[in-house]
């Protein structure tokens, strides 16, 4: 049976969803050199934005530029002091301006309270808290200037449902979803969004530094399986879009039903 031009375009729609129009959207992602940084320029890239890569590692740097097609790359650990504003003040160089900022991390150390030194706690603090504060700081003039932007981070689940073997992740991204709200309520005069995006199990190399069994998690999950940084990648798109204009102040559990909280 031959479907008519309207059957035809209702199906188009369920099937490839929407389109996004992030066509030359430009966007800075970082720790994109692999896994769920990496899914999420991946994506963005698919819908035709201008990523900017950032990691520490040039040579990872250089195989995922070429390999996804990325505008540029910024090789410099996020880690560091003033190095969040320094990668958006280069990613605006590089691109013009900026529309969308992925503030994502390959997570801090792990141990319980006791096991944590005040310098581990010191370090994080950087990494985890001031270099998005340092990011978004740099960022709100480009995007106050045009009435637009998309600001995303990449926190855990444990920011909900803390870990006792994850007491700094547990800590801070509380915190982060609190500045969230806050920013949310500051910014969307302004035409600007800001989400998290709260991974639970996601089948990257994180997990090996959490010691965790690939198979027994999957087990404890609803759906059953892990996550994948390309499935994140895509709802973050989803966020950065136009389509995205109206979610603000919001913390999206991507976990496979595992959050048991309500």
């Amino acid at each position: 049976m031959r479907m008519g031009a309207f059957a035809v375009g209702a199906l188009c729609v369920l099937v490839r969803c929407m389109e996004l129009n992030l066509t030359n959207k430009r966007a800075l992602v970082f720790a994109s050199s692999q896994g769920i940084g990496r899914g999420i320029a991946e994506a963005l890239i698919g819908e035709g934005a201008r990523v900017v890569l950032n990691s520490s590692n040039e040579e990872r740097l250089q195989a995922a530029r070429r390999q996804l097609g990325a505008e540029a790359y910024i090789v410099k650990d996020h880690s560091l002091p003033n190095a969040g504003a320094e990668l958006v003040a280069e990613a605006v160089g590089l691109l013009g301006g900026l529309d969308i900022l992925v503030l994502n991390g390959g997570g801090p150390p792990t141990g319980t309270f006791e096991e944590l030194s005040l310098d581990t706690w010191r370090s994080a603090f950087q990494d985890v808290w001031m270099t998005p504060v340092e990011a978004v700081s740099e960022a709100l003039p480009h995007m106050r200037s045009q009435s637009f932007g998309r600001i995303i981070l990449i926190t855990s689940l444990v920011a909900k449902e803390p870990l006792a073997a994850l007491t700094i992740s547990s800590s801070f991204g509380a915190g982060l979803l609190g500045l969230i709200n806050t920013l949310a309520e500051q910014l969307g005069p302004s035409g600007i969004t800001v989400n998290s995006i709260m991974p639970g199990y996601t089948d990257t190399e994180r997990l090996k530094h959490v010691r965790q069994d690939p198979s027994s998690l999957a087990q404890s999950i609803p759906m059953r399986r892990l996550g994948t940084p390309e499935e994140l990648g895509r709802f973050a798109a989803f966020l950065a879009s136009e389509h995205g204009g109206y979610f603000t102040g919001h913390a999206f559990a991507y976990d496979g039903g595992a959050l048991k909280g309500i």
